[in-house]
């Protein structure tokens, strides 16, 4: 009763949030994707069809990584939240190598703050939580940068970081220089979205912003929360 009661406050989170339209078009979404399993269907266009090594930070239950499976030789799906942990690797195939931890631009322990809502968790504040609380339940969880894994051969890198992407791009610096990946990250601040422009055109990149379907133009979070896909520039 306690876990429905916090998911019902959510629910009053984001209706508060939007447009009474928009929050039932965000609703249909969702339930759509517990129901077929498809979530961010509109983004797969840029995804390799195939390729050697994938990353997924922020994997959670492996709604990515299951799908990039087949795809990829190897994908390395990294998740901080414990309990998710678990569950991811007690149905990951042979080539989706589980990972426990935060990807950060240094090695260090953060709090991971925890929701009802398992999908997400956080170690770093950003400009959607007025529509998502800001959590409890923090426990301690490793974070490391993606450099550290020493990863070759890297043909696509996924970050849902929840606000620590950022610092997740600067510490894959390595490993986007030795591989050219295709990159694909979602956005939770305006700051965040100057700074990974400025670290991406550095790197070589060109990009476009991907926009959730439930958004229109004109709305607050329409480009505020957003993706963007980066390819390397052809010489």
């Amino acid at each position: 009763m306690t876990k429905l009661f916090q998911l019902f406050v959510i629910a009053w989170r984001i209706w508060r949030a939007h447009r009474t339209i928009t929050f039932c078009r965000i609703m249909w979404y969702y339930l759509n994707a517990q129901l077929t399993g498809e979530w961010e269907p509109w983004l797969w266009a840029g995804v390799p069809l195939e390729g050697r090594v994938a990353i997924d930070a922020g994997a959670n239950t492996g709604q990515w990584a299951l799908k990039l499976a087949p795809r990829f030789h190897q994908v390395v799906a990294i998740e901080p939240h414990p309990g998710t942990v678990k569950r991811l690797r007690a149905k990951a195939p042979f080539n989706v190598r589980v990972m426990e931890g935060a990807v950060w631009n240094c090695s260090e322990w953060k709090t991971l703050i925890l929701y009802p809502d398992l999908r997400i968790c956080r170690i770093s504040d950003h400009d959607l939580l007025y529509s998502m609380g800001r959590g409890t339940n923090g426990v301690e969880v490793p974070c490391f940068p993606i450099d550290a894994l020493r990863l070759k051969d890297v043909d696509f890198i996924k970050l849902d970081v929840e606000g620590a992407e950022v610092e997740a791009l600067d510490g894959a610096t390595r490993t986007i220089q030795g591989s050219s990946p295709v990159i694909l990250i979602e956005l939770h601040s305006t700051k965040a979205k100057e700074l990974l422009e400025a670290q991406l055109s550095l790197l070589g990149y060109t990009w476009e912003y991907k926009h959730y379907p439930f958004y229109r133009p004109g709305e607050k979070l329409f480009d505020l929360r957003l993706w963007i896909l980066a390819r390397k520039n052809q010489v």
